[in-house]
């Protein structure tokens, strides 16, 4: 900026607090970087193959279970109409839920990689460098350094967080074929749609969180936030650390 005798003294600090700025980003960048990375990582299922397959084959041993006890309940239930009718949709069920179970492995990996994909395509480098230091007055320069500690801070719990949601996503493969059961087994269906809906919050967490990311960037090129832009990315990430 030009610099007077009027302003002499704004001149001579704003410089430094430009440099200690760019000191905070220096941080703040490979903390942004590592935060887009674990939110499109798809992380591979294979190492964890063989314990899906062992947690499969007693599912479908008690499918097998299941099936027998419905074509019984269909062949008893006579001229009953409520009978036939209960016997017939226990046996929709459970074929189906042969046919799921087997493919549960692929399926996951499935909403995994859309995930993932849509997610890559909402966080771009033009989004997350929103969410560096880059002040316009000594004022702004003033209340980003007082706040860059706890911003810093909070993006090392993102971190944290992604990092342990990763560990998740491998967890919930071997519950989602033990949730595709619960769910298709009508006395049990409550407790499966709960896990599934769990399941598909894991998944779909990062995609979210970059829709919480593109509207903090929106509201960071708006002028009425300009000198308090970095609460604004303080908020933002809370919102995704709340999401996740």
């Amino acid at each position: 900026m030009a610099c007077g005798w009027d302003d002499i003294a704004g001149c001579l600090v704003e410089p430094l607090f430009e440099f200690v700025a760019g000191m905070f980003n220096a941080v703040i960048e490979p903390l942004l970087d590592a935060i887009k990375g674990l939110m499109i990582k798809v992380p591979s299922l294979y190492p964890f193959y063989g314990a899906w397959s062992r947690i499969r084959y007693l599912l479908l041993v008690l499918v097998g279970i299941v099936l027998l006890y419905a074509g019984i309940q269909f062949m008893v239930s006579g001229h009953d109409p409520a009978k036939r009718t209960k016997a017939k949709t226990w046996l929709q069920n459970t074929i189906l839920l042969l046919i799921l179970i087997q493919l549960s492995f692929w399926l996951y990996q499935l909403v995994l990689d859309v995930s993932g994909a849509l997610t890559n395509l909402v966080v771009n480098p033009s989004v997350l460098d929103k969410f560096l230091l880059d002040p316009d007055s000594l004022g702004d320069l003033a209340l980003e350094l007082f706040l860059t500690i706890p911003y810093v801070l909070l993006l090392l719990i993102t971190v944290l967080l992604f990092t342990a949601r990763i560990a998740f996503v491998a967890l919930g493969l071997l519950l989602f074929p033990i949730a595709l059961f619960l769910y298709l087994i009508p006395p049990l269906q409550g407790w499966g749609r709960m896990l599934l809906s769990i399941l598909g919050v894991i998944l779909l967490v990062p995609f979210l969180s970059g829709l919480i990311l593109l509207g903090g960037a929106a509201l960071l090129k708006l002028d009425f936030v300009a000198h308090f832009d970095i609460l604004v990315m303080i908020i933002t990430f809370l919102l995704m650390d709340i999401s996740v």
